[in-house]
């Protein structure tokens, strides 16, 4: 809901303007207070910190998009559409503010562009270049020439060689060159003259002195490596993706994978298993440390717990006390080949301690060890079969002494006579619980 309808009320005026710090705050705590509260207007204390939140999930966050982000991203894609071949009015009206010499493109560094008779809005997509957070989706090296026929391209002032811009490297030759404003078709010869493309005519006047010929021999060496296409046209692509195509979407994700953010493995164990949402938010706050972990790993009733589950395993482990440590040892299966069945033993295992704990301590209701573990054999089953990693014919033929059935501690189940594999769920359950020690 927060990504869905709140963060998406303000997004036509985000993709227009730079939305001023006092809205983005106010917005903000709107969505904190809907995601922790239930109503926006509501305030209730936060057990993890929006920053935190605001992550990505594989960096073990919520993925709830930062509105500041959003609308750097949004504003950014106009630099897509006016670097996109298409033409539209209102290019044709933003390139006569830039002045005469402006070619089209908004690329390398934009401070030397005429930005007088540009409107407050430009000025502010411009602006964009000079955050420092912001050089991955509009920086100077970002935006690059995909060479085509070479007809948009100016061969002097544009970064088409491999982000060089020629008329800085070879200043000389761009001084007496007579055509300094030509582009790429101008410069390459004709078929008649080179079929194969792999000289260019630098358009210097002739005849050529010796220090001439000496300049241009590195400018030409330099070029041979280059090749015009006539089947496609000059573009400008993004390199920030493999895909070269501006998204909004790309842009967050490339701000947020710049920053110096260490990736956990815990994310993971919970975004793998299609375990339930409410299970899954859970396990990440605990995860987060919003909730005492501690007693599900380090206590002494809990390690019973974790002992007789082990047990159906035959596994001996000494169980860690942080988080981090047990999620990555539970991540790589500890040699388990079971794998997709194993990573649902644990979120199951800390959800009905949890639980039990949280019982005793609100409702004074006790709950013994043994119904613990055959609550967590339950719920493994349950989610095991709904992901459909043992279908219903596969229990029937596995066998007393397979790896699943001796953790469920199913016995008589393949003892039963079942006429029809097709069986009703309901009835199906009430056989496996039957069957439970």
């Amino acid at each position: 809901m927060v990504n869905a309808v709140i963060s998406n009320l303000p997004l036509h005026y985000m993709s227009i303007y730079k939305t001023p710090s006092s809205v983005i705050k106010q917005l903000e705590r709107l969505r904190r207070n809907f995601l922790w509260s239930g109503d926006c207007l509501k305030k209730k204390s936060c057990l993890v910190k929006w920053e935190s939140v605001c992550l990505p999930k594989d960096l073990g966050g919520l993925c709830i998009t930062p509105l500041r982000l959003k609308n750097w991203a949004m504003l950014a894609k106009w630099w897509a559409r006016m670097n996109s071949n298409k033409q539209s009015l209102w290019k044709s009206i933003v390139a006569t503010s830039f002045g005469p010499s402006f070619n089209g493109k908004i690329m390398n560094n934009v401070s030397s562009l005429q930005t007088s008779q540009l409107s407050p809005i430009w000025k502010d997509l411009l602006n964009l270049q000079k955050e420092d957070s912001l050089s991955c989706i509009v920086g100077p090296t970002v935006w690059k020439w995909n060479i085509g026929n070479g007809s948009r391209i100016l061969f002097w002032h544009d970064a088409w060689a491999h982000g060089r811009i020629l008329k800085d490297d070879f200043p000389f030759l761009f001084h007496i060159c007579f055509e300094p404003n030509a582009t790429l078709l101008c410069f390459r010869l004709p078929a008649s003259v080179d079929s194969q493309q792999i000289g260019w005519n630098l358009l210097l006047p002739l005849p050529l002195s010796q220090f001439d010929s000496q300049q241009a021999a590195p400018l030409h060496y330099f070029l041979s490596n280059f090749r015009l296409d006539d089947s496609k046209e000059d573009r400008v692509i993004w390199s920030a993706v493999t895909s070269n195509d501006f998204s909004v979407a790309d842009a967050i994700s490339a701000i947020i994978h710049s920053r110096d953010i260490s990736t956990p493995i815990w994310p993971k164990l919970i975004s793998n298993n299609k375990i339930p949402s409410k299970v899954a938010l859970f396990h990440w706050l605990a995860f987060r440390k919003s909730i005492p972990v501690r007693d599900v790993l380090s206590r002494r009733w809990t390690f019973n717990i974790w002992t007789e589950l082990f047990r159906w395993w035959n596994l001996r482990w000494v169980i860690p006390e942080s988080i981090e440590d047990f999620s990555f040892d539970w991540y790589f299966g500890m040699g388990i080949k079971a794998s997709k069945f194993w990573k649902l033993i644990g979120p199951a295992t800390i959800w009905a301690i949890l639980v039990a704990r949280n019982e005793f301590i609100f409702n004074n209701k006790y709950t013994c060890r043994s119904v613990i573990v055959r609550n967590i054999k339950l719920k493994v089953f349950l989610w095991a079969t709904s992901l459909n990693f043992v279908s219903r014919v596969t229990f029937v033929c596995l066998g007393p002494k397979s790896l699943f059935f001796m953790f469920l501690g199913l016995n008589a189940f393949v003892c039963l006579s079942i006429s029809t594999p097709r069986l009703s769920p309901s009835l199906y359950l009430v056989l496996v619980l039957h069957c439970f020690d």
